[in-house]
């Protein structure tokens, strides 16, 4: 008898008590960061704003240091000086701020994606987005998102300084 209550005392430790899966934070999709921005060769650093409605990237290096690019999910503006340009979302799938607003969009359902927590200070989540195949990593503890890679048009950003928008 002793030893049946030790076994159903101790089994509900072992059913929920000792869980393998982690706690991993949803990743965050409102917020400013630095983005260090890599495309083939090309390097350019930027700012990122990520707001519900859209997203906000700011050239801060390079020949193009000033341009703006501002993308709501239907529209694209790029904004230099006092000129400001539109497009259709159809010119600009492999945008540098369409591929980020998709993937920030897809991320809000981050449940859908497949989640990789191996590495236990980051969780990586793959899936694809309306501009293709992409890999997020996101810090484990806060849902930042790290970096993101769109291997097939050889782009990625490293981003840090992280503030979340609420």
């Amino acid at each position: 008898m002793k030893k049946l209550l030790a076994c159903v005392m101790i089994l509900p430790i072992f059913l929920f008590g000792c869980s393998s899966e982690s706690t991993a934070k949803s990743p965050v999709t409102e917020f400013s960061s630095v983005a260090s921005l890599t495309v083939g060769e090309d390097k350019t650093e930027c700012e990122i704003i990520s707001t519900v409605s859209e997203v906000t990237l700011t050239i801060n290096s390079g020949n193009t240091k000033g341009l703006v690019y501002r993308c709501d999910g239907d529209n694209i503006k790029s904004e230099y000086s006092d000129i400001t340009v539109s497009n259709s979302r159809s010119d600009f799938k492999s945008s540098y701020p369409y591929l980020l607003y998709s993937l920030v969009k897809t991320l809000r359902a981050a449940d859908t994606l497949t989640k990789d927590t191996s590495d236990e200070s980051c969780t990586t989540y793959t899936g694809c987005c309306d501009s293709g195949e992409f890999k997020a990593e996101v810090e484990t503890s806060t849902g930042y998102i790290r970096s993101v890679e769109f291997e097939q048009y050889g782009f990625k950003a490293e981003l840090s300084n992280v503030k979340e928008h609420k």
